[in-house]
């Protein structure tokens, strides 16, 4: 077992200096050995694997000699609750699998065979109600049960009316899209609408489970229609688990927001104060998902010092923000993210005069990345 040990470390290093660039940076340290083949390893809120020291989470799994994950899994947060675990057969799962909210509650339990979920699967809320009840084979996924949160059946024997989270493209562990339409035979039956947050994602139709077309909205090039494959996907929920599947492994820098302060020119936040807890944590994750990509490249693109990022945008009688503009030549990495998060949570007041969203990225020394972002009228 001593030459498999050291063959896996040999390759996750490697796999750390292609991931810390070529600027000069250490290697990133996100795992530990224990004995043999048996590793810990630390990861973050984004699920991308990092360093300890600023580890959310930390997976106790094997790996084998080609560094895939390898016999059975526990991820556990800080405070010790095992949050999902499972069993690997060299990079491919296999077995039941289990998915817990921070609390320990059950989220998901279901069986893989060679990566792919197969038989009966259920789904629970936070609250300990069940969510749905799925029936995959290898030609389709078909819903058999539904709830909705308060515990009302709303799908009973693949019939009913469906109002939940879906796979879609775009979705990931952490940015949800929510569709709702008919159910016939287990499949998505008629026009189903789909959101993503509280900004509309997609419109597609369906006719027994056979996608007919779509249409989908984007902020650069207005409505786009299409009739390939549904961009829904299907009613199998992302996890975490798919998420660290992919391997991205970040440095850990030191990341401190200083988010909506208006220091000493209070007047330009005013009446933009009022509900900016809805969504400040959705804009604070937006920033830190970006800075963790560009840490990947060793933050090439940002000089030391200052870095402004400034859009404007209006807001419409629903109090949504629309009609964003991009207005410093740095940031384009920053514009989807922090828009898409000001669409889908921000609530402010009616404007038709221009308002204005400034970030400040400060890099500093000492792998230490700070950033504020405020609310002006100019």
């Amino acid at each position: 077992m001593k030459s498999l040990n050291l063959k896996m470390i040999m390759l996750v290093s490697c796999m750390c200096f292609l991931a810390a660039t070529a600027e000069g940076q250490d290697t990133i340290q996100f795992y530990n050995v224990i004995k043999d083949d048996s590793v810990v390893l630390y990861f973050n809120k984004s699920f991308s694997f990092t360093e300890e020291r600023c580890a959310e989470y930390r997976r106790y799994t094997n790996v084998d000699s080609n560094g895939n994950f390898h016999q059975s899994f526990t991820d556990i947060n800080k405070q010790d609750v095992v949050i999902g675990k499972g069993y690997y057969e060299h990079g491919l799962k296999n077995g039941e699998f289990e998915t817990f909210y921070p609390d320990g509650q059950l989220q998901s339990r279901g069986r893989y065979r060679n990566n792919t979920a197969t038989g009966s699967w259920i789904f629970f809320y936070p609250n300990g109600k069940p969510d749905r009840v799925l029936l995959i084979n290898v030609a389709d996924t078909l819903l058999l049960q539904f709830y909705d949160t308060s515990g009302v059946r709303r799908v009973t024997d693949g019939k009913g009316f469906f109002n939940g989270e879906v796979a879609a493209a775009n979705a990931t562990a952490y940015n949800k899209v929510v569709a709702y339409g008919g159910i016939v035979d287990g499949k998505p039956d008629g026009e189903w609408k789909s959101f993503f947050g509280t900004y509309p994602y997609c419109t597609e139709k369906f006719d027994k489970g056979v996608f007919i077309s779509g249409e989908q909205k984007s902020m650069a090039k207005g409505t786009i229609q299409y009739k390939t494959n549904s961009r829904l996907k299907d009613l199998f929920p992302i996890s975490y688990i798919e998420r660290l599947e992919q391997f991205n492994i970040v440095k850990c820098w030191n990341f401190t927001s200083i988010a909506d302060i208006p220091g000493d020119k209070p007047k330009r936040n005013v009446n933009l104060e009022i509900n900016l807890e809805s969504f400040r944590s959705f804009v604070n994750d937006a920033v830190r998902r970006v800075l963790e990509t560009d840490g990947r490249n060793g933050y090439s693109d940002y000089v030391d010092g200052d870095n402004f990022f400034k859009i404007s945008f209006r807001v419409n009688d629903k109090g949504t923000p629309v009609d964003f503009k991009k207005l410093t030549s740095w940031g384009d990495q920053y514009f989807y993210p922090i828009s898409d998060a000001m669409t889908m949570h921000a609530k402010l007041p009616t404007s038709d005069k221009p308002l204005y969203f400034q970030l400040t990225i400060i890099k500093k020394e000492g792998n230490t990345i700070s950033y504020r972002y405020n609310f002006t009228f100019d």
